[in-house]
This record gives structure tokens, C-alpha cells and sequence, in this order.
């Protein structure tokens, strides 16, 4: 674990981010789910999370009323202060980018964390003119691939797919970098898979899966070790944008569209916060440096000299790979 026990140190694209604390297991998850990215010196976090375990102490707060609420946890202000209950754990956010967190529920204290140090992530990448984008980014023979698929729609299926094939470079499951110059950049974080789907059967062998104490086992989480050799040192030029539809019994097909059938798909997908666990959905996302029209004509931009392809996903996995494939 970079920094030591209890303690990870990590540089994500200039921002040095940290976590320390009493629950070494939660500190060691997230260091694991920043693996790809080099360790930093010790000091001066820019993002920083302590975790301590143990029962919540919703005394000291008095009497605060909630500013939202939601089936996973409730949202209090104090001043700069923000902090959310989530009945197991409660976290403090100072608003200067330190995040306290105390907890007996592991994967909530380790989501919430994550959670937070990707949303400071966010916000800095965004100020240098990277868009994280909610899609698959693939590396193939003659440049980068872009799936745009909703949460649920097949990422995870094709990445253990492309993970089989030679050639094939993963950029990110579920969140590749994209700037205005129409480069993608590799932002690979631990793939999550449900012992239940299709693909458990054939995960990597038991060196690659998270078994670390208190964190939920499901969904399995496969850890960066299992496919860091995949991944691109240094960006590289966006060529196709596919945009995945699945259907119940359809049959897999790949077909062109026009360049600008992508313009509103992309501006969906940029992520604006992953956070599942956050008050009001607004707490986890970054302050945009673009504006809309920014961003938009960036993603002209971006677009320009790609192609741009409508994936249909079928019941049949191979077949949607082999569709797929032919744009890699």
C-alpha cells in the first residue's frame, strides 16, 4: 500500500490525493482502486480522507435539520460543513477538500470515501479540459474506441471480452478522459462484477479479486493488477464513437450513423459524479469549468474525423463482440 499501513498517497493527473486512518482495510481498498496511478509524497493531499471505525457520534452535530433526503442517506449544512448520515456511518465534508468519515459498515465507509476523492478528481480534470466520460474506451490497431452504453447496458461484458482479445488496450470500463483535441485518456479504475452474471465463471484467478476484511464480497471486484498491462501509457486519438442500444431478442449489428447523431449521446454521458451514496446527487459534482457551449463545441471538435456507429446488443455476447470488433 503506497504511503504504508493505514495510509495510501496517490497522484491522479497532477492531483494528489490521500487517505489515512484506523480501518486499514478500507484505507488499502482505496489505494487499490487507484493502483494505476503513481504514488505521491506523503504530505500536502490535496483531496484527503480519514476513516476511523466505530459507531457514529450523532450527538456533537445538535439539532441540524436535513437540506435533503434520500432512501440511502440524509443531508445536513453547517456552514461550509457538509454532512451526511447514512445510518452506518457518517461522513464530514470541511468543504476544502478533507473528508472525515466514521463508521461500522466497511463498504459504506469505503464508498463514501471513494466516492468523494472521485469527485475531487473530477473537478480537476475538468479544470485541465478533460471530460470523464461514462462509457467503455478501448484502444484498438488504429486508435481509441468510445462505447456509450447506460449504466447496466453491457460495459463490464465487453471489457472481460476485450480483456481475452490481443490487440485490444483498455483505457477505462466505465470512465475514459476525453479533451477537446479528440484524445482519449486512460483513467482505469478496479472492474465490478456480480456473482450472479454471466462473466463470473470467468474471472481472473482468486490474485486479482479484492478479499479484504469488512468490504462487501458482491459485487466481486477485479482488481487493476489483472489488466494494467492493457492499459495505454499516453492517449490516443479518438477514431470511433459507438453508441450501444440493447434489445431483448435482437440480433447484434454494427451500423453507421452521422457524426452528429453523437453531439447530445456524449453530452449525456459526461460525468457529472458517479456518487450513488450522496445526499442530493449535487454534492458529488464538480463545478463545470466549460460552459455548455464549451463543451459542446469542444466535443465538435473532438469528433472531428472520427466515425460514429450504432452497436445493437443482443442476448448473444460473442455475437455483440464480434459487431464490435470490427471498428477495433
Amino acid at each position: 500500500m503506497g504511503g504504508g499501513l493505514g495510509e495510501m498517497h496517490r497522484d491522479v493527473y497532477g492531483l494528489r490525493i490521500g487517505a489515512h486512518g484506523d480501518w486499514p482495510e478500507v484505507v488499502e481498498a482505496l489505494d487499490r482502486d487507484f493502483a494505476w496511478f503513481p504514488e505521491a509524497a506523503s504530505d500536502r493531499a490535496e483531496a484527503s480522507v480519514r476513516v476511523r471505525r466505530g459507531a457514529p457520534d450523532r450527538m456533537q452535530y445538535g439539532a441540524l435539520e436535513a437540506a435533503a433526503i434520500t432512501w440511502r442517506s440524509a443531508v445536513f449544512r453547517d456552514g461550509d460543513r457538509t454532512i451526511v448520515d447514512y445510518g452506518r456511518a457518517i461522513s464530514v465534508d470541511d468543504g476544502t477538500g478533507r473528508l472525515a468519515i466514521e463508521g461500522v459498515h466497511g463498504w459504506t465507509v469505503w464508498r463514501a470515501a471513494y466516492e468523494f476523492l472521485l469527485g475531487r478528481v473530477d473537478a480537476h480534470v475538468d479544470g485541465l479540459g478533460l471530460a470523464r466520460v461514462n462509457g467503455l474506451g478501448l484502444a484498438g490497431r488504429h486508435g481509441g474506441v468510445l462505447v456509450l452504453l447506460p449504466s447496466g447496458g453491457g460495459k463490464t461484458t465487453l471489457t472481460l471480452r476485450a480483456l481475452a482479445s490481443d490487440g485490444v488496450g483498455l483505457l477505462s470500463e466505465g470512465s475514459p478522459l476525453l479533451d477537446a483535441h479528440g484524445q482519449l485518456h486512460s483513467f482505469p479504475l478496479p472492474l465490478l462484477v456480480r456473482t450472479s452474471s454471466a462473466e463470473h465463471p470467468n474471472l481472473p484467478g482468486p490474485a486479482h479479486l479484492r478479499a479484504l476484511a469488512g468490504i462487501d464480497p458482491d459485487p466481486i471486484t477485479v482488481e487493476v493488477s489483472a489488466f494494467r498491462d492493457a492499459v495505454p501509457d499516453g492517449p490516443v486519438p479518438l477514431r470511433h464513437v459507438v453508441l450501444g442500444v440493447r434489445t431483448l431478442g435482437g440480433t447484434a449489428a454494427l451500423e453507421p450513423l452521422a457524426r452528429r447523431a453523437a453531439m447530445a449521446d456524449l453530452a449525456r454521458a459526461t460525468v457529472g459524479g458517479f456518487g450513488i451514496l450522496g445526499g442530493d446527487g449535487l454534492l458529488t459534482a464538480p463545478r463545470r469549468v466549460w460552459t455548455t457551449r464549451g463543451r459542446l463545441a469542444a466535443f465538435a471538435r473532438a469528433l472531428t474525423g472520427t466515425r460514429v456507429w450504432r452497436l445493437t446488443l443482443g442476448p448473444d455476447t460473442e455475437a455483440n463482440w464480434d459487431a464490435l470488433a470490427r471498428v477495433l
